[in-house]
């Protein structure tokens, strides 16, 4: 018999062979695998120039590197973004209005879809520059130039509460729409020339009485609700206003995990009148308790595309701690086991990796279990696609992106098939044999075979004598004949999985003197020597 594998050797084995690969069908990679960089962006500043170096991995090559660049001086409003052709990017600040802080944020655009990498910020007083003061208006006329056709709107990294419009998030979403902007014009005002106790102008009366109508917030209102803390769900509602763009879809991406490991995308569902909702679980992100970060994302009917950062749900973990997991194994009927997992909660398939302790692991077979809901799992499993009987082992793993994780492992008893009344007489006047002898229970099993067919050893040659057809292929009602330089032995075939493996009905297996299935499955080429079939035809 073979010795027993422990759990970590199938672990090591089994997980090797199902994990599935990190790659991407069409030459795409993981998220773990485009944010993953050989080294810091640095930066440098020469003059008013900031030199931005970044060597991309082997991953990011394929894709576009960007550089979003703005000064903190008067918020987003004077935002560009470079493009990086090359390892080093130089990036003109005299194009930028703002001076003192500037933010220098990478990303890799994916198809699309962007993948925050790096922040870094400069200091530059333009005010102190030489070549800022000798030619203010070319300075100017170089920031009112720059095209930025064709790029994203401005972005904020942030994970704040305040229902914020967002146009590139760290996590990845769709293309926001294309905007430039620009500064507003200042021009002066035209000042009366009188003293202090002059009227003003009739012009200038009508200037103070005209009313201005106020800007009004195009942005759709965002809510979330029926926030449960005890079993871990809320509701997030985005409602069209009637100053907001009539909305299309919207997709919320939510995570709690600083890695975004837990990070699950969820489409909103429309429920009339301009309104979406999203149903979240805790169950849906590993049931990991903490501070909960939800993006909105929205895709408008003309073809545009809006994020927001809406407020954050703190889910703190519950005072009763979570139920483990609980696996159960029930007899059903004959070969036929029930196997049920309970509080296992997660995405993804269970997977049941099952053998019978008999020779290792030479019968493992993996099953995908059938999700009830709730963190419910069950298989039918049929103990006749294994081999032997008594001691098996199940272990249960989670797969989910791409990963197999083991959850825990168990054991069971299966029992042999229950063995008929022991036949201790002939039912058969006609057989020669002597009782309790193999041969004499296979002619009681199979009637049709002859009699004086010699010792078990010699009846597939004296069955081929008389006319019957003999081979080495397994059947259901054939008559198993080994020859083992000895007596030889004889029993009849009644299940057939594969040429290894089968079961009989015998008698005088390990001094038995009665017929039944004593074995189980067993392979028939290592059992006795050499084996042979006797087929009825």
């Amino acid at each position: 018999m073979k010795k027993y594998k422990n759990f970590l050797l199938l672990s090591a084995t089994l997980l090797t062979s199902l994990s599935a690969p990190l790659a991407i069908a069409n030459e795409q990679f993981s998220p773990s695998q485009l944010t993953a960089m050989t080294s810091e962006v640095s930066v440098q500043l020469e003059g008013q120039t900031a030199i931005v170096q970044y060597q991309p991995t082997a991953a990011q090559e394929a894709y576009t590197i960007q550089h979003a660049v703005w000064s903190e001086e008067g918020g987003q409003d004077d935002i560009i973004w470079y493009k990086a052709d090359t390892p080093s990017t130089k990036v003109n600040l005299n194009q930028h209005k703002g001076q003192g802080t500037f933010r220098i944020e990478t990303y890799l655009d994916a198809n699309g879809i962007k993948y925050h990498l790096s922040s870094k910020t400069v200091f530059l007083n333009k005010s102190e520059s030489p070549a800022n003061k000798a030619r203010p208006e070319q300075a100017e006329n170089q920031t009112k130039s720059v095209s930025v056709k064709d790029a994203p709107s401005p972005i904020k990294p942030s994970t704040s509460s305040s229902n914020k419009r967002i146009d590139n998030p760290r996590n990845p979403y769709s293309k926001p729409d294309n905007q430039t902007k620009q500064a507003p014009s200042r021009q002066p005002a035209s000042v009366s020339k009188n003293d202090s106790h002059s009227k003003p102008s009739a012009s200038t009366q009508v200037n103070k009485e005209k009313k201005v109508e106020p800007a009004h917030d195009s942005k759709p209102q965002i809510s979330i609700t029926n926030i449960d803390q005890t079993k871990g769900t809320y509701t997030v509602r985005i409602q069209e206003t009637s100053y907001s763009k009539r909305i299309k879809s919207v997709r919320v991406p939510i995570w709690s995990t600083p890695n975004q490991s837990n990070l699950k995308w969820y489409e909103a569902i429309p429920t009339g009148n301009g309104s979406f909702t999203v149903q979240f679980d805790i169950q849906n992100h590993q049931r990991i308790y903490g501070n909960y970060i939800n993006h909105i994302y929205i895709t408008y009917e003309d073809g545009s595309h809006v994020g927001y950062v809406a407020e954050n749900i703190s889910l703190p973990q519950p005072a009763q701690p979570v139920a483990n997991p609980i696996l159960q194994v029930t007899h059903k009927d004959q070969a036929l086991y029930q196997i049920t997992l309970q509080n296992s909660f997660g995405d993804g398939n269970i997977l049941f990796p099952i053998w019978s302790d008999i020779n290792g692991q030479d019968d493992l077979r993996w099953y995908t279990a059938n999700s009830l809901g709730n963190g419910r799992y069950s298989l039918d499993f049929n103990a006749n696609h294994h081999i032997g009987d008594g001691l098996y082992h199940v272990h249960v793993y989670r797969q989910s992106g791409g990963k197999v994780t083991g959850i825990m492992s168990s054991t069971f008893q299966v029992t042999p098939p229950k063995a008929p009344l022991k036949q201790t007489r002939t039912i058969d006047p006609t057989n020669t044999y002597p009782i309790g002898e193999c041969t004499w229970g296979a002619k009681v099993l199979a009637p049709w075979a002859g009699n004086w067919w010699g010792n078990g050893g010699d009846w597939a040659a004296s069955a081929k004598q008389a006319g019957f057809h003999v081979g080495t292929t397994p059947q259901v009602g054939a008559i198993a004949c080994w020859t083992d330089g000895g007596y030889g032995h004889v029993g009849v075939v009644t299940h057939v999985d594969s040429r290894t493996r089968i079961q009989i009905q015998e008698a005088n297996y390990a001094g038995q003197r009665y017929i039944a299935n004593f074995r189980g499955w067993f392979d028939p080429t290592i059992a006795q020597g050499t084996v042979s079939y006797i087929y009825p035809y």
